[in-house]
């Protein structure tokens, strides 16, 4: 994506044995594939040892991403909210068509070597620009970067046409 932005970004840090870096984005603002962009709170990362977000808040267009909290132990946890209310703003990114509305609420936890996530989505009037389009998409995820954590998805799609075909659900009265 093309764009300009301003701002502050400032970053503390030490390369040592353990490496150590404090972002803060006081406030970032310009344009981004001529939607506007603007970031603003702090990340610090500890080498091997931890990531925190804190009030690490995101807007393109009507888009909004917002993370806080930590991962690096078994009792911290990383909070994370996608609102997509302009999913072809993510065109310019991934070169894929998609419109729609889309949420996106995760929590992530664990130490760096053995994350665990959930993740709960909620998506409206997906299209693609094949033809293919969802009415509704609701899906739960749960996965670990450890081989032996579960792997369980759970999604519910109404309403699935593509170019040549279409399902539906039967309402009964």
């Amino acid at each position: 994506p093309q764009g300009k932005l301003d701002g502050e970004v400032n970053v503390q840090g030490s390369l040592a044995a353990k490496a150590i870096v404090k972002l803060q984005l006081p406030g970032l603002s310009g344009e981004l594939s001529g939607h506007k962009f603007s970031a603003s709170g702090r990340v610090d990362w500890q080498q091997s040892t931890s990531v925190m977000f804190e009030q690490l808040e995101m807007q393109w267009g009507a888009n909004t991403l917002s993370a806080n909290g930590a991962i690096g132990n078994s009792q911290s946890q990383l909070q994370l909210h996608l609102r997509a209310d302009e999913l072809a703003l993510f065109e310019s990114l991934t070169g894929f068509s998609l419109t729609g509305v889309a949420r996106a609420d995760a929590v992530v936890s664990g130490s760096l070597d053995a994350l665990s996530a959930t993740v709960k989505l909620h998506a409206e009037d997906l299209r693609s620009a094949s033809g293919f389009a969802l009415a509704q998409l609701d899906g739960d995820l749960q996965l670990g970067t450890n081989p032996q954590d579960p792997l369980k998805l759970q999604l519910i799609a109404k309403d699935i046409k593509s170019a040549g075909i279409s399902l539906q659900a039967e309402q009964k009265n």
